[in-house]
């Protein structure tokens, strides 16, 4: 499995609300200004980025073994080893083996 970086500029769209204040010297404005109590909404907005994967099937891979016999002729020397017991008695004697 392989890994790699990705990345994509997204353009993304938020609203904010600002309140203005700003000085009136015009005495004659306050006149025109209604002093009911309503209320004024504003709906600030964000975007967030999403990202979705989707796994997408490119290829089939499989493995297959693939087993052969051959004949090797193998070469070493073979080596044995003889031993002959004989039994000596307490006198020093050879005692005849007794084979069964």
């Amino acid at each position: 499995m392989t890994e790699r970086e990705a990345s994509a500029d997204v353009t993304l769209h938020d609203e904010h609300a600002e309140v203005l204040r700003r000085a009136i010297a015009d005495p004659k404005y306050v006149g025109e200004i209604d002093w009911a109590d309503d209320e004024i909404e504003v709906v600030e907005t964000k975007e967030h980025a999403l990202v979705n994967k989707t796994a997408r099937i490119v290829e089939e891979v499989s493995l297959k073994k693939i087993g052969a016999d051959h004949v090797e002729t193998v070469k070493d020397k073979l080596r044995r080893q003889q031993v002959e017991i004989e039994r000596v008695g307490p006198d020093g004697r050879v005692l005849p083996s007794a084979k069964a």
